[in-house]
């Protein structure tokens, strides 16, 4: 196998605005084990992470990329022929560096840890 330099750069225009934050509290008595749910969007209503109507529960999900036709996707489970869609990513994000064409293509790295779990 070849190998092969590039420079990526990265630009992110940043906004200097105020963070949001809403004040929440909580009291309870000693070994009386309680929760309370902090994540909301801007409407205020609580996010429910495995759609079972309760506010929380496991947040395992990922968002669909703005224009798939800009965006190369890396798996590690997939195989290393693959092209970069999200059909058939790279399976290595030195393969989808490689592969870039443009300066403005967004790399989506797929957290799938394989059978072995590591993420890297």
């Amino acid at each position: 196998g070849g190998t092969d330099t590039a420079t990526v750069t990265i630009t992110i225009n940043g906004l200097n605005d105020s963070p949001l934050a809403s004040d929440d509290s909580l009291v309870t008595t000693p070994d009386d084990p309680t929760s309370i749910n902090i994540l909301s969007d801007t409407t205020g209503t609580h996010f429910d992470g495995d759609s079972d109507g309760t506010p929380g529960g496991a947040y395992d999900f990922w968002f669909v990329a703005n224009d798939s036709s800009n965006t190369l996707y890396v798996d590690k489970t997939n195989s290393t022929s693959g092209s970069g869609t999200l059909n058939n990513p790279y399976s290595t994000i030195a393969g989808a560096l490689n592969n870039i064409t443009s300066s403005t293509q967004v790399i989506r790295i797929l957290g799938n840890g394989g059978t072995d779990g590591d993420l890297r």
